[in-house]
């Protein structure tokens, strides 16, 4: 059974020769000039390549600029709600253990009425 990793690249290079086999037939120009073209697009490819990291490179240190703000604040939302949650669960626990004690204590203190 092939995994969805190699279904996607066995896509991925299906589609790039297809792709390929279409331009190769569509093309405006013989095939001496589509070479020369090919040639001085290649030539031009560190070029090209090097802006094209640059910029992702840029990107990416903005992006964790902002994830990292972001992450400050939600953190600090996820620190107040912890602490708002265990407050609130203390709250409960007390009034809870009050309303359990008050209620043994009145049926301890009163005759039991089963008996009659």
């Amino acid at each position: 059974m092939t995994s969805s990793r190699d279904k996607f690249w066995s896509g991925v290079l299906l589609g790039a020769t297809a792709g390929a086999i279409a331009a190769l037939l569509t093309a405006p120009r013989r095939g001496k000039e589509t070479r020369v073209v090919l040639q001085q697009s290649l030539e031009h490819l560190p070029e090209v390549t090097a802006e094209v990291t640059e910029k992702v490179q840029e990107q990416a240190e903005r992006l964790g600029v902002v994830v990292g703000d972001r992450w400050g604040t939600v953190r600090g939302r996820l620190k107040q709600a912890w602490r708002s949650g265990v407050a609130a669960a203390k709250q409960e626990w007390q009034t809870t253990t009050i309303a359990a004690e008050s209620v043994s204590e009145h049926e301890s203190s009163s005759p039991d009425q089963s008996a009659s």
